[in-house]
Order: structure tokens, then sequence, then C-alpha cells
């Protein structure tokens, strides 16, 4: 989940991973991973600059999935990803 990037495609996969119920300990320790290891600041990685995502949607990604996906539905894949991401992190 390259956050940094927030390509729609991306977005678009964490999407699958949230509803999958794949979010489990194994993921935690390979975010974990990708945090640590990261040359940027993690708190700039888990609370990041929303990036625009319409014209990279509209020229590298709409129409690349069976079901249909919208670039504000991405937008709002992003945003419950902020709030679903931090309390996982820290389950013990």
């Amino acid at each position: 989940m390259p956050w940094d990037r927030q390509h729609p495609r991306d977005i678009f996969d964490v999407e699958y991973i949230l509803q999958s119920g794949a979010m489990d300990d194994r993921l935690r320790a390979a975010f974990l991973v990708y945090l640590i290891s990261h040359n940027r600041p993690i708190s700039e990685l888990l609370s990041p600059n929303a990036k625009e995502l319409d014209r990279e949607f509209v020229v590298e990604f709409d129409g690349m999935t069976r079901e249909p996906v919208t670039v504000e539905q991405l937008n709002e894949i992003r945003t419950g990803f902020f709030s679903t991401i931090l309390p996982w992190l820290t389950t013990e």
C-alpha cells in the first residue's frame, strides 16, 4: 500500500483488502516494515496530503476494473483507510 504514491489502482486494491478481511497479523507486520523502512517520517505516511486523483483516474485507471468505480468512491476509500489503519496498527 504505497500511500505516498496514491495511485487510483492502489486505492481500489485497498478497498478489496478492507472488505475481504485480509487485514491479519501478517499484513500488519508487513505494513509496519513498510512504515519503518520508508525514507519519509511515519507521521507523513499515515497522514498524507491528499493527492488530486481526477487526471490520473481518467488517463490511467478508468475502465480497468470489472466493477465500476468512480473517483469520488476512491476518495472515500482513501479517507476511510486512514480512519481504519491507526486502530488496526495498535491492536495487540
